[in-house]
């Protein structure tokens, strides 16, 4: 049975849609179907959750660096249906391992790499 997720954490997760949802629209919009981010249907690949040796928040975290992470750098290159389905990703996982602080961790980069993409394209956050 998932837990309710604590007030602070729900306001994360908010926020971060507040930014994904916003993202400035110098960004391509593809469709569902063309997204680099897959997470409208998200569903952990078995060979990630077998290489976390079955650690099911881990695997989420390792899918989230596969997607987002280049060079050491998190890099938002899209808007849209996609990009703000990564809030419901992590909610439902963080629902399921609220100890997990990998999972907020995420929460938080994606909301830094989002303000940076504010930032980059000269819009208000």
């Amino acid at each position: 049975m998932a837990l309710p997720l604590p007030l602070a954490t729900k306001q994360e997760l908010q926020d971060l849609w507040v930014l994904l949802k916003n993202l400035p629209d110098a960004l391509p919009a593809p469709s569902v179907e063309n997204s680099d981010y897959p997470l409208i249907l998200f569903t952990l690949d078995p060979a990630v959750l077998h290489c976390m040796k079955g650690d099911i928040p881990s695997a989420v975290c390792e899918t989230f660096r596969a997607l987002f992470v280049d060079d050491g750098e998190i890099y938002l290159e899209e808007r849209g249906e996609s990009m703000c389905a990564a809030t419901d990703v992590l909610g439902e996982y963080l629902m399921a391992y609220p100890e997990y602080q990998g999972l907020l961790k995420w929460v938080r980069q994606l909301k830094e790499a989002a303000q940076k993409v504010y930032k980059t394209y000269g819009k208000e956050v």
